[in-house]
């Protein structure tokens, strides 16, 4: 989905929320006229990555028998 920032700026009844963890608000704010932007805290999470030893066919199948 794309808006424009014309019709953000013509459309005062238009709110467009964009969330991510990873964007650069400024970035957005400067692309749409500098619109105020918020910031919710948060945290990260170590991940870790597993690979299946063996291709399944039936992924469905395959989360059920693991």
């Amino acid at each position: 989905m794309f808006f424009p920032p014309q019709v953000v700026a013509r459309r005062s009844d238009l709110k467009l929320i964009v969330t991510s963890a990873t964007m650069d608000s400024t970035k957005f704010s400067t692309f749409f006229g500098n619109v105020p932007t918020f910031t919710i805290p948060g945290r990260t999470f170590p991940v870790e990555t597993f690979f299946a030893k063996n291709v399944c066919e039936d992924y469905v199948d395959g989360a059920v028998k693991q």
